[in-house]
């Protein structure tokens, strides 16, 4: 078995094992989602499975994608499967991993911070670290909705492929 196809067969019998384990130790309204992602710098190739969470967004250059979301939550279904995705990540790529508390703040008139404005301001401070960038997104939310505390968890990941 080659290298690639083991490490795909690892991490959905890991993610099996996760949703099992969840299913039967969890009442039924608990549930939680998860991105997985295994990196080979050989290659330069994610491979990744997401279990119901937000689309990671990438940014490459003026193009924006949103990864798959390639199974559902885990702890509902024992017997839930979950594929996973593969992208090749270029160098100056950008991958926004995030939580809803992020994106679902609103303002004043009831309008969410939403996904767009996410990249947006991702894409204006794109050349600073990536310390910086968090600190930008965290300061525009909370622009955004005029609170100096969020009522959800705002949390989130940059990958930098350099």
């Amino acid at each position: 078995v080659g290298r690639e196809k083991l490490a795909g067969r690892q991490q959905r019998f890991a993610e099996s094992q996760i949703n099992k384990h969840l299913e039967a130790n969890t009442t039924t309204e608990k549930y939680a989602t998860f991105f997985f992602s295994i990196f080979d710098e050989r290659t330069s190739e994610l491979i990744c499975t997401n279990a119901g969470h937000l689309p990671p967004i990438l940014l490459r250059g003026a193009e924006v994608r949103r990864l798959d979301v390639n199974g559902m939550v885990v702890g509902v279904f024992p017997f839930a499967q979950y594929d996973t995705s593969r992208i090749t990540l270029e160098k100056g790529d950008l991958l926004l991993l995030y939580t809803d508390g992020i994106t679902e703040p609103e303002n004043e008139y009831e309008e969410m911070f939403g996904e767009d404005r996410l990249i947006e301001t991702v894409r204006r401070v794109a050349h600073k670290s990536n310390e910086e960038i968090l600190n930008e997104v965290f300061t525009a939310v909370q622009q955004w909705t005029f609170a100096p505390e969020t009522a959800d968890d705002m949390t989130m990941m940059i990958l930098r492929r350099v």
